[in-house]
């Protein structure tokens, strides 16, 4: 049996039938970041930033000044740790060598040049800074793994564990981990 169409058909009196509603894709809306002093634009999928924090849901909404002019100021936030960030949305990962924005150092960049790892320090507690602003607990557990990558071969260590609750969910939900560098302890030798 062929299937039969339900769409209305045109007639004399009705020339058109009514244009099919297409559903708004939700990563159609974007949104403009200007961070740092300069304020540095950076273009972001509004839907894409909403998912990942509670902070951006709440300024994006119309009836917030920052959702209906759909630019969000964020003068506090270093424009490399906002690149860090929103890499992270779209990417679920950390990658260092997209900073600094002015010149990228992608081609020459190894983590354990002691170089580089002086900036990885800067650029990762910038992105802490950044994912305490944007309540976005995720990215902060993430920066404290890549510290704890960066200084667990380097430093001694103190860990400490605190308890967790039953009714907890998400980062909080296993024990809280406290990552230490004991500083007092080295001794700088040549």
């Amino acid at each position: 049996m062929p299937a039969t169409s339900k769409k209305r058909q045109a007639t004399e009196q009705d020339p058109a039938p009514p244009a099919a509603k297409r559903p708004r894709s939700s990563y159609s809306d974007l949104i403009s970041i200007l961070a740092g002093s300069d304020e540095i634009p950076s273009v972001v999928h509004k839907e894409s930033l909403r998912k990942q924090s509670d902070f951006f849901t709440a300024a994006c909404k119309r009836d917030c000044k920052e959702g209906a002019e759909k630019t969000i100021r964020v003068p506090t936030i270093e424009p490399d740790a906002l690149e860090l960030y929103i890499y992270w949305v779209y990417k679920g990962a950390l990658d260092l060598s997209l900073v600094p924005l002015e010149s990228p150092r992608a081609d020459e960049y190894r983590w354990d040049h002691p170089d580089c790892m002086a900036e990885d320090i800067q650029y990762l507690i910038q992105l802490y800074v950044a994912g305490d602003m944007f309540l976005n607990h995720y990215v902060q557990n993430e920066v404290i793994n890549e510290l704890s990558a960066v200084f667990a071969p380097v430093l001694p260590t103190v860990w400490a564990y605190g308890p967790t609750t039953s009714n907890t969910s998400g980062p909080d939900r296993h024990p809280a981990t406290i990552f230490v560098p004991c500083v007092s302890t080295l001794s700088l030798q040549e």
